[in-house]
């Protein structure tokens, strides 16, 4: 029988490999879920696989919430209610902690939301993506990150990479993307050229061996939205990206994907 469990902490470090010094491949926000698959020999840490988009890495034991596979099935499989705010507070009892946007409220209803046992009262906005969103509300949601500092593995306001970004602000608009940039690519319907793409598409980039390693999202006006250093607006070209400051292309177009659907 499979042990599955909730991140109850504001963040979670899901690292490359069973120690702190490994890399950062993503992180878990609050309440979201997912699958041990097993243990390092130490017992120290776990390697899970997450629920939303099947991404592997290592957890440490101290993050670690065992979850009821009951509870875990129905918030695996209902629309999830998110938190909208930036950063938030969550309230149990006389214990406060900050909750980051994208993070979920478990059975949420009228400001509060439960694990196992557990209330938690919230005064924050929510963002509930019943039906695929639109344009106007993906915009909304990804300038939400500007200026968002950059960072590998990360996934909130305090530090996102370029897929992390794109994955964050679709799915809190109904779209389901996997984690990495290379990995996104396989999603959408293939857009022919730079000159045909429209705001909210995404537009992925390749290094000198052609592997894809960036991606961001075609604004308005030959924009593009993206993590780079920070969340920020440059020019997208049919060579590639074109860093505003820099003043010059800094990445090679490989492909503009179309992903919204209204």
């Amino acid at each position: 029988m499979s042990i599955t469990g909730i991140c109850q902490h504001s963040l979670a470090a899901v690292k490359a490999e069973p120690s702190h010094q490994s890399e950062l491949v993503t992180q878990l926000l609050f309440g979201e879920c997912y699958e041990v698959i097993s243990a390092d020999l130490g017992g120290d840490w776990l390697r899970v696989r997450t629920a939303f988009e099947g991404y592997e890495g290592w957890v440490h034991t101290q993050q670690h919430a065992p979850y009821p596979a009951r509870e875990y099935k129905f918030l695996t499989t209902h629309t999830p209610t998110f938190v909208a705010d930036p950063v938030a507070c969550l309230r149990s009892g006389d214990r406060c902690f900050p909750v980051v946007a994208g993070s979920i409220l478990p059975f949420y209803d009228a400001g509060k939301a439960k694990v196992g046992d557990q209330t938690f009262y919230y005064a924050g906005q929510v963002q509930r993506a019943e039906a695929p969103g639109t344009w106007d509300v993906l915009s909304q949601t990804a300038l939400s990150y500007l200026k968002a500092p950059y960072l590998w593995g990360g996934r909130s306001h305090f530090g996102i990479d370029c897929s992390g970004f794109t994955q964050q602000i679709f799915r809190r608009c109904g779209y389901t993307l996997p984690r990495d940039a290379w990995q996104q690519t396989a999603c959408g319907t293939l857009v022919e050229t730079c000159a045909l793409a429209q705001p909210g598409d995404l537009a992925f980039f390749h290094n000198d061996a052609g592997r894809v390693t960036h991606v961001g999202v075609v604004w308005t006006e030959g924009m593009i939205l993206h993590a780079h250093g920070e969340v920020r607006f440059d020019r997208l070209e049919e060579t590639g990206l074109y860093h505003l400051e820099r003043r010059r292309v800094t990445h090679k177009l490989n492909s503009v994907k179309r992903i919204l659907r209204v």
